[in-house]
């Protein structure tokens, strides 16, 4: 067994054949007698390791499958290293009054006042005091993690009528659980990171807080990730059904005769394109396996576009795409499909094809698009 020790006479004992990743006991040195209190908490501590190591037992016969068993082992691990970090709360006595940093944690405001939900660390000012720069980086990251934990929370409570436009529609009425569920996750969050910095930052186990911190990232991800993809996966569906309805119901008015001015008969096409270039845009989110980070999880996109900018940005770079076709600018000829200007304005599936593709394509255009418009303003230096 290795054992990790801690002052005041208990230490976390680390099993040679572990029941679960993570798994470990509260035990006292020898010669040490825990009081009453330390004992009840230790007691607890052991009891809820061996319900984690009970629950991965239970697993193996589940029947489940291995994304969905590796998911509850990372949780598993992540709980026990939350619960290894309250190892520190299970002695009594109280903190030095040379602390650096004081951690605490502070209800919230408004209507969030029953959650304690707020995170405060404040660094002291002590005499000659010099903070080391290893708990200068945690206490920035730790800051950072909380602010996207809120950030991922505060969105979660309301994420079920954002995705739905309130200028076409109403939007449906919000749930007052979802907001009590998403502030209840909020509170277990920021619980978890005040223990981090409780470690870290009051205490001096600065390398053990830094790996419970990346722990807890990765908890986070795991339980969050998904849902914020198929939310924005769900939005990014409604704008462009959306847009896709406007684009073909012009197309249909044009065709029916709805509109006779010679103009827009000519340059229908362009509006199949626009129609096919929001589905690709759906489409290219769709299928790209994106895998988020901690931090993205606030910033699903690189571009940090919400999903009707986006659908217009994609939809702009299509048209001048097309633009490069029907002026013979440029055309691509792949077997019996040509996207010269002819093809482009005679056939609507091709239109309607040369849209999907730069919606599928999107990133690539943009740079094929930036590069054409580079070239073509060099030529101005070449004619000169």
């Amino acid at each position: 067994m290795s054992v990790e020790e801690f002052p005041k006479g208990l230490s976390i004992v680390r099993p040679q054949q572990p029941r679960f990743e993570g798994d470990f006991r509260v035990e006292p040195e020898p010669g040490y007698a825990p009081t009453s209190d330390e004992q009840k908490r230790v007691d607890w501590l052991n009891a809820e390791i061996d319900s984690l190591a009970a629950g991965e037992e239970r697993d193996k016969t589940a029947g489940l499958s291995p994304s969905d068993r590796a998911a509850r082992q990372q949780e598993r691990k992540s709980a026990a290293l939350s619960l290894s970090l309250k190892v520190g709360g299970a002695r009594s006595g109280t903190p030095s009054d040379n602390r650096l940093f004081a951690v605490k944690i502070e209800k919230g405001s408004g209507a969030d006042a029953a959650y304690n939900v707020n995170l405060s660390i404040k660094v002291r000012e002590l005499p000659g005091a010099v903070v080391p720069p290893e708990k200068e980086a945690l206490f920035t990251q730790i800051n950072a993690a909380s602010n996207v934990v809120s950030a991922v929370c505060i969105r979660r409570a309301g994420e079920r009528a954002a995705v739905w436009p309130s200028w076409l529609w109403e939007k449906p009425a919000r749930d007052p659980t979802e907001r009590v569920g998403a502030m209840r996750r909020l509170e277990e969050y920021t619980g978890k990171l005040a223990g981090i910095a409780e470690i870290g930052l009051e205490g001096n186990h600065t390398n053990l807080a830094k790996l419970a911190l990346d722990e807890f990232k990765n908890e986070v991800v795991t339980r969050e990730a998904s849902r914020i993809k198929n939310t924005y996966v769900v939005s990014l569906g409604i704008w462009a059904a959306l847009a896709t309805l406007i684009f073909t119901g012009i197309w249909v008015w044009i065709v029916s005769g709805g509109i006779t001015n010679n103009w827009w008969w000519i340059h229908k096409s362009f509006l199949l394109a626009g129609a096919g270039a929001a589905v690709g845009t759906w489409l290219s989110f769709s299928v790209r396996r994106v895998q988020l980070s901690f931090d993205q999880l606030v910033m699903l996109e690189e571009q940090s576009l919400d999903p009707p900018l986006r659908i217009i940005f994609v939809v702009a770079l299509t048209m001048m795409a097309c633009l490069l076709f029907w002026t013979n600018a440029i055309n691509i000829e792949v077997g019996l499909l040509k996207t010269n200007s002819a093809s482009f304005q005679s056939t609507g599936s091709v239109a309607l094809l040369i849209g999907m593709l730069s919606g599928l394509a999107e990133r690539a255009l943009a740079t094929a698009i930036s590069g054409r418009a580079a070239a073509f303003v060099q030529g101005f230096g070449a004619g000169g």
